[in-house]
């Protein structure tokens, strides 16, 4: 587990000193995985980045990456993107999809009525759309970097 976070870190600090092109060709276009492998990665990496596991979201993918042996660095640095100026983003879209699925209103009232059965519908409202957000969002970043990874690069029988 440290190897692969002190190899993130290094990858980071690789991107951050003006190496991007650099990283993306070694982690996406020379890695030996094929493209299925490589956009499952992206998918999931998007997935974990949005999932309602504030603080355990990098844990939590490392370990299922590992398990279901997907490219760790590429899911770490995709389950990153969850930063500040993203979040209320991720918060927002999670709320209106709850509110779609459970066909009840996406704005939060702070009145005089204002209680804790209202904070708890408000809750499973968002997980809701948060869980069923991220399935989503994870699958159509996944097949449309499986559509650009199969337009831009030769195809690569995968090493097991």
């Amino acid at each position: 587990m440290a190897s692969i976070w002190n190899r993130t870190r290094d990858l980071y600090t690789r991107i951050r000193n003006g190496e991007a092109k650099k990283v993306f060709r070694e982690q996406i276009l020379e890695v030996h995985d094929s493209n299925k492998k490589i956009a499952i990665a992206i998918g999931f990496g998007i997935f974990m980045s949005i999932f309602p596991i504030w603080g355990f979201q990098t844990a939590v993918a490392i370990f299922l990456a590992a398990f279901f042996r997907l490219n760790k660095v590429l899911v770490v640095i995709l389950t990153s993107i969850s930063i500040p100026p993203v979040i209320p983003a991720y918060l927002y879209l999670s709320f209106i999809t709850g509110s779609y699925i459970l066909n009840q209103s996406s704005t939060v009232s702070f009145s005089k009525h204002f209680n804790f059965e209202n904070i708890q519908n408000d809750l499973f409202q968002y997980y809701l759309g948060a869980i069923i957000f991220s399935i989503a969002t994870g699958l159509l970043i996944g097949i449309i970097s499986y559509l650009v990874l199969l337009l831009f690069r030769k195809e690569v029988n995968s090493i097991q």
